[in-house]
């Protein structure tokens, strides 16, 4: 045998690597070039779904390349609204607001996300707080809080999305003035149209509608259509109203009554110029 005329510790050197010869003659190419492809055990045995970062030139015809796998990062609260803002962009939605902020901050100010003019939020009364990925009233009260803003198109559909943790929410339209406007909102057990008109709160339908889930994000809708207002949940109408016909520039807003918990996580108004 050749072994015999080796020196002992060529000898045991040469017997370690016989194996790995062997492994690596075995591994081929899958386009069937006789240069072998180099896997670690490990790498197989943990190998995930994920993408790729290559060590060596990255040739395929470099023996010495290695496809190592990575994680992919997690989305994060921005990267989310970001999607959001470009599929409202996509779908021609003219206002739009994700509510999306990096850290607590007052919502006064705010320009939303997608808007034809340069309007910015305003408290009508309370006070309002951006908290990351949506925006609520900044402290409990037995008042109702109001955040309102002009959305430079007619308001035929307002649309909210919103968590409902306690008290009542919704969406205020045909916003005039603090004592002059109307709202659709949530008790947690039917879905109300109101009107607030001369200081004077009148409620002009309701529909049983159950929300008694805490915390369970939903969509609230309302479609006005000139001198008839529908409400629906999760596309379904739960209330309707008849109403003289919306006036024109009006501002719209979100409601929160009686809870300083409740989360409103986007905005979005299908309308015409």
């Amino acid at each position: 045998m050749i072994l015999r005329f080796l020196p002992a510790a060529k000898t045991a050197g040469f017997l370690l690597a016989m194996p790995l010869v062997f492994a690596l003659a075995a591994c081929g190419r899958p386009d069937g070039s006789n240069h072998p492809q180099v896997q670690s055990p490990f790498l197989l045995a943990t190998a995930m779904p994920t993408s790729i970062v290559t060590v060596g030139t990255g040739d395929e015809s470099d023996p010495g390349s290695l496809a190592l796998p990575t994680s992919t990062p997690a989305p994060t609260a921005t990267s989310v609204a970001e999607a959001q803002i470009a599929e409202a962009v996509s779908t021609g939605i003219q206002f739009f607001d994700t509510f999306d902020s990096s850290g607590r901050q007052p919502l006064n100010g705010r320009l939303p996300d997608v808007s034809p003019i340069s309007a910015v939020w305003s408290a009508v009364p309370g006070q309002w707080q951006l908290r990351g990925t949506h925006v609520g009233p900044g402290f409990r009260a037995p008042e109702t809080f109001i955040a309102i803003i002009e959305p430079g198109i007619s308001s035929n559909t307002i649309e909210i999305e919103a968590a409902r943790l306690s008290g009542e929410l919704g969406i205020v339209f045909r916003y005039e003035s603090e004592v002059d406007w109307y709202a659709a909102r949530h008790n947690g057990r039917a879905l109300i149209i109101e009107r607030l008109i001369a200081g004077t709160l009148t409620e002009l339908s309701r529909g049983d509608s159950e929300w008694t889930e805490s915390g369970r994000t939903r969509t609230l809708a309302v479609i006005d259509a000139g001198n008839r207002i529908d409400v629906s949940l999760d596309g379904v109408t739960v209330a309707s109203a008849e109403a003289a016909d919306s006036p024109p520039n009006s501002r719209i807003g979100i409601l929160s009554r009686e809870s300083a918990d409740n989360q409103f996580h986007s905005i979005s108004i299908f309308g015409n110029q």
